[in-house]
């Protein structure tokens, strides 16, 4: 296939200035947006320069997370229709020349990057064992984990699945059940929290709330079920308030309605300065904490919530938000990596000799206008602490963010808020972080790490280093398959990371026993479940891996 050299006379975009025309093809649908790498070299050069925020926007646009890779399955489509007699899933390479996209070689497999993450051809299941952490294998036919939570005190991890089902597991002895609840609702189990001794189960119609059997460990009692007519799991949420769990829907355009999971008081809180868009987005999250609701629907909105239970004809919003594009840290530390990700020495039997790295302080000028294209994906509350996760690989830290939200002033406001924010920068990728107490997990690119708040630093105005403890150094080759199925749950002494068995690779040891892991059982790897790590450590205070 050759393109023509030279623009021809029905390419007036190209005569506007280049971020123009990248604004431009940014509201471009996949299809057409194929369709342009195709005209001509300029065109197709244009979009490969600037084809990560492209697929980032696109990916915002339509309603999904930046991160999954479900929008490039329009390559796949595209590169398959365009030769006669290729077998279903075959790459045209004269398609990846124009797109600027390599075949699934080896060498692309070892490559992390926005572009690479659906060319792996992926054929066996597996199933991964670390020698740092326990695995389990639950088979559950057809299915994949919907959500993760954990009782702490009695040490039972709960597995919600897509069949709505709820698996008790002792993570001793992951490969057997405590219990097992299904529900006959479709939809009926999409979110899992553990909220002040409460299994709450979020569905699409009602929220369940379960409690522990006193008589038997990891079985639980029904306790309340509040249901919602014409419900939509997607903007059904659970947070706290004041110590107590609550459940938070969207009952019509611009209406919440918070209502206490025990109990089953509610009262309305009418966001009537929104638009409907804003609480109607597919990727849109409500999570309530204490005093304050956070709204996520693309970028992250705050809205301070007054103690009285009654309907607020106006719900005051933070007005120097939504993050990031209101945020300009003075510091942004960042965790460097090729694209084979950072790779600690190890020893002959797998086992990671160096399980420390460091933040550093990147350079002004290499932190770029990456926040023009970042969309909030996350966000984790604690007592103290904010945690903003975006979706280009970077985590807002706003340190003791009551005061800075409290400040009346919106000048005053947005200047603290510059002051006291700690961005954490981690190239090649994100995928999720989990919060508890001091303690934060990340997973990134190069593995998944624990990182304790007492080592950031106070203010943006401090430039230190940070260090981060290494627990799992996480191969490249594994990495994009996790993107979607990957729950990380972090308590006082423990990190959970558990992921669908159904996952698959491709044959060979892509791993080959090093920091991951090796098969174990060869029968286990022909089903679906899900698959399970745990980390010990001695607590929140000092954050120090055993």
């Amino acid at each position: 296939m050759t393109l023509p050299t030279t623009p021809t006379s029905s390419d007036p975009i190209l005569a506007f200035d280049t971020h123009v025309t990248v604004g431009i093809l940014h509201a471009l649908p996949l299809s057409d947006l194929l369709s342009a790498c195709l005209i001509n070299k300029s065109w197709n050069a244009l979009i490969k320069a600037n084809s990560e925020s492209i697929y980032r926007s696109l990916a915002h646009n339509i309603g999904i997370d930046a991160r999954d890779v479900d929008i490039l399955e329009g390559y796949h489509q595209y590169a398959s229709s365009h030769k006669e007699g290729d077998e279903e899933g075959a790459w045209n390479r004269e398609v990846f020349d124009v797109c600027g996209i390599k075949p699934p070689s080896e060498d692309a497999r070892k490559e992390i990057s926005w572009e690479r993450a659906c060319q792996t051809y992926l054929r066996r299941k597996r199933n991964w064992v670390s020698g740092r952490g326990t695995v389990g294998y639950i088979g559950v036919p057809d299915n994949d984990v919907a959500s993760v939570a954990v009782d702490e005190a009695q040490q039972v991890l709960y597995v919600g699945t897509w069949n709505d089902t709820v698996l008790g597991v002792d993570p001793a002895k992951p490969n057997e059940l405590f219990s097992e609840m299904e529900f006959d609702d479709n939809g009926a189990v999409q979110e899992l929290f553990w909220q002040n001794d409460h299994l709450i189960i979020s569905g699409s119609e009602a929220v369940h709330t379960w409690v522990p059997d006193s008589n038997s460990r990891g079985f639980l009692v029904p306790s309340e079920t509040i249901e919602y007519k014409n419900g939509d799991g997607k903007r059904t949420h659970v947070g706290e308030r004041n110590g107590k769990p609550v459940v938070v829907t969207v009952k019509e355009p611009h209406i919440l309605l918070v209502q206490d999971v025990v109990g089953g008081k509610e009262r309305k809180l009418l966001l009537n300065n929104l638009p409907a868009k804003k609480l109607t987005w597919p990727k849109s999250k409500v999570i309530v904490k204490d005093d304050y609701i956070f709204l996520i629907s693309g970028g992250l909105h705050i809205y301070p919530v007054s103690s009285p239970a009654t309907l607020l004809a106006s719900l005051p919003k933070i007005d120097m938000l939504p993050f990031p594009n209101a945020v300009v840290p003075k510091h942004v530390y960042s965790l460097g990596m090729n694209h084979e990700g950072v790779k600690p020495p190890v020893a002959e039997d797998g086992e990671a000799l160096v399980h420390k790295l460091e933040m550093v302080v990147e350079k002004s000028e290499d932190v770029g206008m990456d926040a023009m294209f970042n969309f909030v994906s996350d966000v984790h509350v604690t007592a103290t602490d904010l945690f903003v996760v975006g979706t280009t690989g970077t985590v807002y830290v706003l340190r003791s963010y009551k005061d800075v939200l409290s400040i009346a002033d919106p000048k005053k406001r947005k200047a603290a808020l510059n002051e006291q924010v700690i961005a954490l920068k981690f190239k090649g990728g994100l995928n999720s972080i989990a919060v508890h107490g001091e303690n934060v997990a990340i997973f990134c690119v190069a593995g998944i790490y624990l990182l304790h708040t007492s080592s950031l630093p106070s203010s943006s105005n401090t430039q230190t280093t940070i260090p981060l403890h290494l627990l799992l150094d996480a191969p490249s080759a594994l990495l994009p398959q996790l993107e979607e199925s990957i729950y990380l749950v972090l308590t006082r002494s423990r990190l959970y990371v558990v992921w669908s068995a159904s996952i698959e690779f491709d044959e060979g040891e892509i791993v080959d026993g090093k920091g991951v892991g090796r098969c174990v059982d060869e029968e286990l790897c022909e089903g679906d479940g899900y698959c399970l790590k745990v980390w010990d450590f001695e607590g929140e205070d000092d954050g120090v891996v055993v």
